[in-house]
């Protein structure tokens, strides 16, 4: 999987009709055309705008939340799957291979949205949250952390674009 972060073409918008740049994980087939690829990121959710709470508590929770990866739609990844991680509580999620552990950890940070059910932090659904705000409350640790194909420096602003230098050397 890549991360891609594209302007959408000319003419063409994401699910939410804004022109911008959108970003989703896509899986890349060989012998895929790179326009298929875009035209399929445009529908992918923003980057940026929505809610930004002043006050924070920090209870994530996923309730009902049914999810089928868009590369696999008729396997289902996660079914009906519910749980609550309150303000101070460390998380493990374990289990055998396939058994959605680092699909949660995408959908908390809203690199994916469930197809049915929801993700929410402090009971707010994550779609009305803005993204970059809330990448800045959530930490997940994935099992195989990958950077993104940049300088260290970038991978670690990417969260906190706003950092120092000092910042960046301390992280």
């Amino acid at each position: 999987l890549q991360l891609a972060i594209l302007r959408a073409p000319r003419g063409r918008t994401g699910a939410d009709g804004r022109d911008g740049f959108r970003f989703a994980l896509v899986e890349l087939v060989p012998d895929q055309v790179a326009e298929q690829a875009v035209i399929a990121i445009c529908a992918a959710m923003p980057v940026e705008g929505g809610l930004e709470p002043t006050q924070v508590r920090g209870v994530v929770a996923l309730e009902g939340v049914h999810f089928a990866y868009p590369s696999r739609p008729e396997e289902a990844a996660l079914a009906g799957i519910d749980l609550v991680i309150e303000p101070g509580q460390t998380v493990a999620l374990v289990g055998a291979s396939g058994s959605g552990k680092s699909t949660i950890a995408s959908l908390i940070a809203r690199l994916y949205d469930p197809d049915r059910g929801r993700v929410s932090f402090d009971g707010i659904d994550l779609r009305e949250l803005d993204p970059e705000w809330l990448r800045r409350q959530v930490g997940v640790v994935a099992q195989e952390p990958l950077p993104f194909g940049t300088s260290v420096a970038e991978n670690i602003r990417y969260g906190r674009p706003e950092a120092s230098d000092a910042d960046v050397e301390r992280a």
